[in-house]
């Protein structure tokens, strides 16, 4: 799903684990911060995200803030943020 925004790229970073990070505005995946319901999911560990290991089926929606984020969400989100919100939850 990421990967047809545009300015979004999820690159696979350890195919074997399903690892991968996110690029936003072509910047490096350590500077997108990701979140699950709004709370920080990986902290600042994104190079070892699972993010291929999510079935897209158990995702609600998500949401992409596209460029410099750092003042709500800290310094990891200078790229962007990306919010992964299941369906459960509602709270997105």
């Amino acid at each position: 799903m990421l990967n047809e925004m545009g300015g979004v790229r999820v690159q696979a970073t350890s195919p074997s684990l399903g690892a991968a990070s996110v690029r936003v505005q072509d910047m490096r995946g350590r500077y997108t911060r990701v979140l699950s319901d709004g709370l920080p999911l990986f902290g600042e560990a994104v190079g070892g995200l699972g993010l291929l290991q999510i079935p897209p089926t158990d995702l609600g929606r998500v949401e992409v803030i596209k460029g410099v984020a750092s003042a709500l969400y800290g310094a990891g989100a200078l790229a962007g943020v990306v919010n992964l919100c299941f369906p459960p939850a509602g709270t997105c």
